[in-house]
């Protein structure tokens, strides 16, 4: 077979390799399409390279059609399927592991299947199994136009959430929007702390804040990687920043209506003495955010 070898260059070349030969427990799959991630940029210049027992060439995910399975499998020869895989994905066939297997949805093509295994498995991994996300919470999703962060609006919407996402520019927003954004902030001309403040204190959560006395974000789901510092916060328009800014004036306070911290020209809702403002935080590409709960 074929595959997209990448060269001390990082030139790449369609060359000739030797066909995959499945284990026991794994499918072999003739590839239709794959996807790109950023991941196969940083594999290509040699900064991520396939884990042990994956092929060594670029491609995290692929959608083709089944030519062989293990015996007792869901699989059998001649099933449409996407895969999420280790590498390997840049060629004509993978053998993947029968459990990073998946069924096509009806109505998809093989091009879009193959940009479903590892944004939209990501993403339902960390908001539904991780986060327990359930209909009528509100997410603040960062970089809502960024692969993963597309994604995630779509499968938090899916299941009944209201979503605020962050973007860098009009046209970024325009696109999310289309993907069931709720409320939209460009983090470089709108002042997140103030806009979440009356959107959750005086607009959505209203209701729920008089009747409970609590209104806040349930999740928050990042998607820039590197390293944050909650007791000392300096990256430029991160969601932290501002939820540190509301916080101080809001979550861990005993203060009744007046000064927000930041915002002193604001006052809480009528009816609402106190509000409790409690996120967990997944933090894509640093595990020791994940599942941080900070209130």
């Amino acid at each position: 077979m074929y595959a997209m070898i990448v060269d001390e260059k990082q030139n790449m070349s369609w060359t000739e390799v030797p066909d995959p030969v499945a284990k026991g427990d794994e499918v072999l799959i003739e590839i239709h399409a794959t996807a790109l991630n950023r991941a196969d940029l940083l594999q290509r210049a040699g900064k991520y390279p396939s884990p042990p027992g994956w092929p060594e060439w670029m491609g995290l995910e692929v959608a083709g059609t089944v030519l062989s399975a293990p015996s007792g499998s869901r699989w059998k020869s001649g099933d449409k399927a996407c895969a999420l895989l280790g590498g390997g994905g840049y060629a004509e066939k993978v053998s993947v592991p029968d459990n990073m297997v998946m069924s096509i949805p009806k109505g998809l093509s093989m091009a879009e299947a193959a940009a479903l295994p590892e944004a939209f498995a990501t993403s339902y991994l960390n908001l539904c199994l991780e986060a327990g996300l359930k209909a009528g919470e509100i997410v603040l999703i960062h970089a809502g136009a960024s692969g993963l962060g597309i994604a995630a609006i779509q499968t938090a919407k899916a299941f009944g959430a209201t979503v605020i996402t962050t973007v860098s520019s009009e046209e970024k927003a325009r696109a999310v929007r289309q993907c069931g954004a709720d409320i939209v902030v460009n983090r470089k001309t709108d002042d997140l702390g103030r806009i979440l403040f009356h959107q959750l204190f005086v607009g959505v959560g209203l209701e729920a804040a008089r009747k409970a006395g609590i209104v806040g974000i349930d999740l928050i789901f990042l998607f820039i990687a590197g390293h944050m510092d909650f007791l000392g916060i300096d990256h430029d328009d991160l969601i932290p920043r501002e939820l540190v800014r509301l916080e101080a004036g809001l979550a861990f306070s005993d203060q009744k209506r007046g000064d927000l911290g930041g915002h002193p020209s604001e006052s809480l809702p009528v009816g609402v003495d106190q509000i409790n403002l409690t996120c967990d935080v997944f933090f894509s590409g640093n595990k020791s955010l994940h599942s941080l709960l900070f209130c």
